[in-house]
């Protein structure tokens, strides 16, 4: 659905563009039709008369797009190139030899109209301005006493729209396959490698996207206890596993809307849009999920999680104030012995920096582990 909605975004963005080049042809027109006063001055009425009338359709066009982007979207575009063309060919046919240089407006005609809307446009522009050509080799005789030059015309109109088409599709493709490569460089750039959740650059981008539309939620800072002991006995590789059902068992227990990310190592953050008793049920959820053993044989079994809990904007509008106040709650929950959460309290705030420092000097050996995978 988004793809559609852009793609018919640049198609009413090309047909404003398209409006704009018809403009163009009128002020380039202006003065040739003065020049040209002094050598038809029999025919400069019907000329000047094509002339204003067009003017007045192309001003009509342009309003009517823009007051109306979504209606009537293939008559107007229909009306459009067989107006272009009629006018064209009424120049090139009453203008004689001095018509010619007219003959360029059929090709931009086809080229504009293919490039802009795609093949079926070209091909019905091309249709019409071979068989406008055609009826002006007829009924003209300057035109039919020289065939060449409507042969000229015919294979220019014909020829160089294709050319063109076929090189831009061409460049489409190309660019196409750029587009996606860049999307998935960038998807991978913020996804995590080893569990396929967002990673810490995701969760900036959402915490920073949250609090500017000042969206109320829950920040939930998780912290796996006992960690590095598994990485000690066991090895990365089983630990990276761990890791990889721990991701899971968070997307498993969080709610539709809710965010979770991979900050790094065995730290993992959640943002939920939940009243405080949907937050605290949800960490209580995670910490009973997070406890159960892990293994084939469920021999890690001493596994358990601290979270610590801040809501925006109750505790804070500061986006760095937000992560801390987190960060303090989740060193409470360590400092009362783990496998628990917290939330941040204002009455900490004497204390705030002796806890974090405490906490930071004991090491807490047991969770600190090297980021496995990529965070």
């Amino acid at each position: 659905m988004e793809d559609l909605r852009v793609e018919e975004e640049n198609r009413y963005i090309e047909e404003i563009r398209q409006s704009y080049a018809r403009f163009g042809y009128i002020i380039a027109i202006s003065p040739l039709l003065i020049y040209f006063d002094s050598f038809f001055p029999s025919k400069m009425g019907r000329l000047n008369t094509t002339f204003i009338l067009f003017t007045i359709y192309a001003l009509s066009h342009y309003f009517f797009i823009r007051r109306y982007p979504q209606r009537a979207l293939i008559p107007r575009k229909i009306l459009t190139i067989v107006i272009d063309i009629a006018a064209t060919t009424f120049f090139i046919y009453t203008l004689d030899r001095y018509g010619f240089i007219f003959h360029v407006l059929y090709v931009w005609i086809i080229m504009g109209n293919g490039l802009r809307f795609g093949p079926y446009y070209l091909f019905f522009s091309m249709l019409l301005c071979v068989g406008a050509i055609l009826a002006i080799y007829i009924l003209n005789p300057f035109w039919k006493a020289r065939a060449y030059i409507v042969v000229y015309m015919i294979a220019t109109s014909i020829v160089v729209p294709l050319f063109a088409l076929i090189l831009m599709r061409r460049l489409r493709e190309k660019n196409m396959e750029l587009a996606k490569l860049l999307r998935l460089v960038e998807r991978q750039s913020r996804i995590d490698s080893l569990t396929g959740i967002p990673n810490r650059l995701s969760f900036e981008l959402e915490l920073e996207r949250y609090m500017k539309r000042r969206i109320p939620f829950a920040l939930l800072f998780i912290d796996i206890d006992g960690f590095k002991a598994v990485n000690d006995n066991f090895g990365h590789d089983i630990g990276d596993e761990v890791l990889k059902e721990v991701a899971q068992r968070l997307d498993d227990s969080i709610e539709k809307g809710d965010f979770l990310a991979r900050l790094g190592g065995d730290e993992f953050v959640v943002m939920s849009r939940g009243g405080e008793k949907i937050v605290r049920k949800l960490a209580e959820d995670i910490c009973r999920r997070l406890s159960e053993p892990y293994g084939e044989n469920a021999e890690i079994d001493y596994l358990s999680a601290s979270i610590g809990i801040s809501y925006f904007p109750k505790d804070t509008e500061d986006e760095f104030m937000l992560k801390r106040y987190a960060d303090i709650a989740m060193y409470a929950v360590k400092q009362d012995g783990r496998n628990g959460y917290k939330e941040y309290c204002h009455c900490w705030k004497g204390r705030e920096r002796k806890l974090s420092d405490k906490y930071r000097r004991n090491g807490d050996s047991n969770t600190k582990s090297r980021p496995s995978g990529s965070g």
